[in-house]
């Protein structure tokens, strides 16, 4: 997979505004959060499963479905 220049620096920035806490929004911070970690792990797909009181996530790698985290809804 080839990814452009601005696509590489939009990442980097964005991990650098992570780590330094500038995004302000929690929701965005957590989605930023999955999405980030479903990259270094080189993951195919995130599944985002919603539960009565809490949110699933899953990724799957090299074809097997793993379970990373639950999120409760008071957490998010």
């Amino acid at each position: 997979m080839r990814h452009s220049l601005e696509t590489v620096y939009r990442l980097t920035s964005r991990e650098r505004k992570l780590k330094q806490g500038k995004t302000e929004d929690p929701v965005v911070m957590r989605v930023d959060d999955i999405l980030y970690t479903a990259l270094m792990m080189r993951a195919s797909d995130v599944h985002i499963q919603p539960q009565e009181q809490s949110v699933i996530v899953r990724y799957r790698i090299d074809g097997v479905l793993y379970d990373q985290c639950v999120v409760d809804h008071a957490q998010a």
